[in-house]
């Protein structure tokens, strides 16, 4: 047959994890035997800019709000002007819609990915929680394959949906290391560049500035010296709603002369040059490509354990070390002990170095999602279609579930 096209379905193709990792997979799929395209339920964005190639239609169809019914009709059209073979979903926020609008088309298989926080960490409580619960395990059993990027995202889906977990695979993550010609070139210029001094250990992280990042835990690490000679600096890279709470807050603690804000950079190498030890403190976590980054770039970790935190540290902690969530105290010792141990830090790089390669490269995650795509397409060519077999043809399941029982409390309205 033609090569088999691929329509990834985001949100919004804007900077962010999951998009990221769209983009690897539209850079690095096999041309020969792949082509594909990226639908938008709103608008493209700046993720567009992480594209290397030049031969993927991005179509952004400007969701009207609450556009529940008429929207899957215009999501089918734009998926069969695109001659889709495989839909690829993002997340629960373009889950449903395109079970009902793939319930139009004949043929065409779903493979759906989780990534981090199911349901977008949505607070909703009662019946709305219910039905989101319900709608998720009934949109799950409709699609042909189910993926999580970690261990912990899997464990979360099946707790909030009840979806078996054995028909969930878990396809972790691949990142690229960012590139930067001349390392020490580069950590002095941008060192230089935001007056960090040349002896201080820098604490770094990557992130979008939002609250569950944690990032304020970061900064009130600060108000504890590390080492006399070596100056404790916080570098952040990245932007956000949360920005201007947190200079407030260094503001506040007397640190703000040790925080430098970076801002969003679409070039990372340069920054991640400037940094001595790389830091999550995140609340919650599906795999982050920023560590991956971090780890194949050849930094030390300090990570919170969430998510699938541990898989990149190593549970035994052997490529960095890993802190409870929300603790300020664990969080000073760790980059006390790492300030002070440079042989520890250079172990630290070298192992996290080892296993980036071993399991964490783009190469390793795209070749696994080849496989699983060229899976799709040749079951449907031996077993038919098999949207007969797991209620594709039957929106009516989604509205059912959607309605809750009498005994269902409407709370959280």
């Amino acid at each position: 047959m033609s090569r088999i096209h691929i329509s990834f379905v985001v949100s919004k193709f804007d900077m962010g994890g999951y998009q990221r990792i769209v983009a690897h997979l539209l850079n690095n799929l096999d041309r020969r035997r792949f082509a594909a395209s990226v639908v938008c339920f709103t608008t493209s964005g700046s993720a567009a800019d992480w594209l290397t190639v030049q031969d993927v239609p991005i179509v952004e169809l400007h969701k009207p709000p609450r556009s529940y019914w008429s929207f899957p009709r215009q999501l089918a059209e734009a998926l069969t002007h695109q001659g889709a073979h495989i839909v690829h979903t993002h997340n629960w926020g373009t889950l449903v819609e395109t079970c009902l609008a793939r319930a139009r088309l004949s043929g065409v298989k779903h493979l759906h990915a989780e990534h981090g926080t199911v349901f977008a960490g949505s607070n909703a409580s009662g019946w709305r929680r219910w039905v989101n619960c319900r709608l998720l395990r009934v949109a799950l059993a409709r699609c042909d394959h189910v993926l999580a990027v970690a261990d912990d995202v899997r464990r979360r889906v099946v707790e909030a949906s009840g979806f078996p977990a054995r028909l969930i695979e878990v396809v972790r993550n691949g990142a690229c290391v960012p590139p930067c010609t001349d390392r020490a070139a580069a950590r002095a210029e941008v060192r230089g560049r935001l007056g960090i001094p040349h002896d201080a250990f820098v604490a770094g992280t990557i992130a979008r500035l939002v609250e569950v990042k944690a990032l304020n835990y970061a900064i009130e690490s600060l108000t504890e010296p590390v080492n006399p000679e070596k100056p404790l600096y916080l570098l952040l890279v990245g932007d956000g709603p949360e920005r201007q709470r947190l200079e407030r807050q260094a503001h506040d603690l007397g640190v703000a002369d040790r925080v430098r804000f970076a801002g969003q950079q679409s070039v990372l190498g340069p920054w991640i040059a400037a940094m001595d030890v790389y830091i999550n403190t995140s609340l919650s976590e599906g795999i982050s490509l920023s560590i991956l980054e971090a780890m194949g770039w050849g930094l030390p970790l300090i990570a919170t354990d969430v998510g699938g935190n541990s898989d990149c540290t190593g549970r035994d902690q052997s490529c960095g070390l890993l802190i409870p969530s929300g603790d300020v105290s664990a969080l000073k010792r760790s980059l006390r002990s790492l300030a002070e141990s440079p042989g520890i830090c250079e172990e630290y790089a070298r192992r996290g170095r080892e296993r980036y390669l071993e399991n964490y490269s783009v190469e390793i995650m795209v070749n696994r999602y080849e496989q699983i795509y060229a899976q799709l397409v040749d079951s449907a060519a031996v077993c038919g279609n098999r949207s007969q077999s797991n209620g594709a043809g039957k929106p009516t399941d989604l509205v059912r579930a959607a309605v809750p029982p009498a005994g269902i409390e409407r709370s959280g309205s």
